[in-house]
């Protein structure tokens, strides 16, 4: 393997500080190939951060991308340099994770130095542009624009088979190759005592019911249908955290207000140091996703990690890893059948435990593993590629 390859590039338009999936994709397929010894180099937007990481990391120029805030959009002054230091790096294959500037650096580096490249198809783009733009002809064109990168990358991958429709939907018609994401906490030794200690760090009563979400604070997300569920039931003992940032939490805290729940809901914020993450979904009793939005959802591997099952819009793009009422729980989308299952949930405390138990053991799969899988695909690739 390690013959093989030389460097491996990963572009990407997010990456930390700024958390989302992608990032946190890109930053585990650097930090895992770093331990086995592959060299890495991973290309991102500029942003004020001093590197730390063991890995080299390339910036391009960019500026803040208006109303999606953390998202930054790169711009040309130009790109002499940034493709100095690509040379310099002597790469021998491209990981492309978006379809945007990065994207369009890594494929035209990829074509004229003729190096393999492999994009990976991370989100629901139409979704993005449609919240933006008014016009369905720009953002039909738009997509258009975007599987023509895809249809010049040499592999195109998704993080889970359900991910083709959307892909399909769009008009990809190459081929596809399903490489799924992972986990990097490990399960606690004993999930009581994790439980008991998350919770007592994080304030929360002995009797209280906790739910959480992690992810972008956005509309995409089905936040309020979350929020006019738990209106419903705040007659019942509970608390309900949202970790992370975006656009719409001004607005969010705005309708907690007007729902009278302000008591009972947390904003706390985006939170990119892992320990502390790890106490949010260990004292979760559960982690409430209903996104229509994502194709797929690290973060329900990471609830899975500490036994904290999900629940999830039955037939989402994100259903696919989860078995109803067996590793999680469906609802329809609407916020009477989220509201139908917590209170049923608050009265099943062993079928919720049997759930949780089951959620551990089949969801959660380690970077490590998926980092193996991920450098021998591109091995391969580069074994047919010069062939």
């Amino acid at each position: 393997m390690k013959k093989t390859l030389k460097t491996v590039g990963l572009f990407t338009d997010s990456f930390p500080p700024m958390i989302d999936g992608v990032a946190t994709v890109v930053k585990n397929y650097a930090t895992q190939m770093q331990q086995l010894e592959i060299p890495v180099c991973v290309v991102a937007p500029s942003c004020k951060t001093s590197e730390n990481e063991q890995f080299t990391v390339l910036r391009f120029p960019s500026i803040p991308v208006p109303l999606r805030k953390p998202y930054r959009l790169g711009f040309t002054i130009s790109n002499h340099k940034i493709y100095n230091q690509l040379t310099d790096n002597n790469l021998g294959i491209i990981h492309a994770h978006s379809p945007f500037f990065s994207g369009n650096i890594a494929l035209k580096f990829a074509k004229k130095n003729k190096i393999p490249i492999i994009a990976t198809f991370h989100s629901k783009f139409k979704d993005n542009f449609s919240q933006l733009i008014s016009s369905k002809i720009i953002v039909n064109q738009a997509i258009k624009r975007i599987m023509l990168f895809y249809g010049q990358a040499d592999e195109v991958w998704i993080p889970q088979k359900s991910v083709e429709q959307t892909i399909r939907e769009y008009g990809y018609k190459g081929n596809v190759e399903v490489v799924e994401n992972g986990c990097d906490f490990v399960a606690p030794q004993n999930n009581d005592l994790c439980k008991i200690s998350a919770r007592k760090k994080l304030g929360i009563l002995p009797d209280e019911t906790v739910y959480l979400f992690v992810g972008q604070i956005i509309y995409e997300k089905n936040i309020v249908l979350i929020l006019n569920a738990l209106e419903k039931i705040k007659h019942t003992n509970f608390k309900m955290f949202f970790v992370g940032a975006g656009y719409a939490k001004n607005n969010l805290l705005k309708i907690v207000k007007s729902l009278n729940i302000s008591d009972k809901v947390i904003f706390a914020g985006l939170i990119p140091e892992r320990e502390k993450l790890a106490d949010y979904y260990a004292a979760a009793d559960l982690f409430l996703f209903p996104s229509l939005y994502d194709t797929s959802a690290i973060v329900v591997h990471e609830a899975a990690a500490f036994a904290t099952p999900s629940v999830i819009v039955r037939n989402s793009t994100v259903s696919e890893i989860i078995r109803d009422n067996e590793n999680g729980f469906f609802i329809e989308n609407s916020a009477f059948s989220l509201e139908k299952k917590l209170l049923f949930l608050q009265n099943e405390k062993e079928k919720l435990a049997q759930v949780a138990r089951a959620a551990q053991t089949t969801i959660n799969r380690s970077w490590a593993d998926v980092t193996v899988e991920v450098t021998e695909r591109y091995a391969s690739l580069i074994k047919r590629k010069n062939s």
